[in-house]
């Protein structure tokens, strides 16, 4: 792991290098980013971010009909959203919903 002195910043960094990588087909590549970005976001208690990028590994996962590997990470981003009140809870379950079932 490269060290900066930015946790945070380096977490995000590695967020959209996974965002693009996501979005140029590469799933594998965008995977490893994103499981680097969620390791720094855990160890340093940012929990918001975390959720964020493990939402973003169960949509690249459900994508792929790996339904069952999707569901707890996009179920961390539902949970989350309903722990700290946010207004996107429902919408989020209800977007995690669809995604398990297509």
């Amino acid at each position: 792991m490269r060290e900066i002195g930015d946790p945070v910043g380096q977490g995000n960094t590695l967020t959209t290098i996974g965002n693009v990588h996501y979005s140029e087909g590469r799933g594998e590549d965008a995977m490893a980013m994103w499981a680097e970005a969620i390791e720094i976001y855990d160890k340093i208690g940012a929990s918001t971010q975390a959720a964020t990028t493990r939402w973003n590994m169960g949509v690249l996962l459900a994508s792929a009909g790996q339904r069952d590997e999707a569901r707890p990470l996009l179920q961390a981003q539902v949970d989350y959203y309903a722990e700290i009140g946010h207004a996107e809870t429902q919408a989020r379950a209800g977007r995690m919903k669809q995604l398990l079932s297509e």
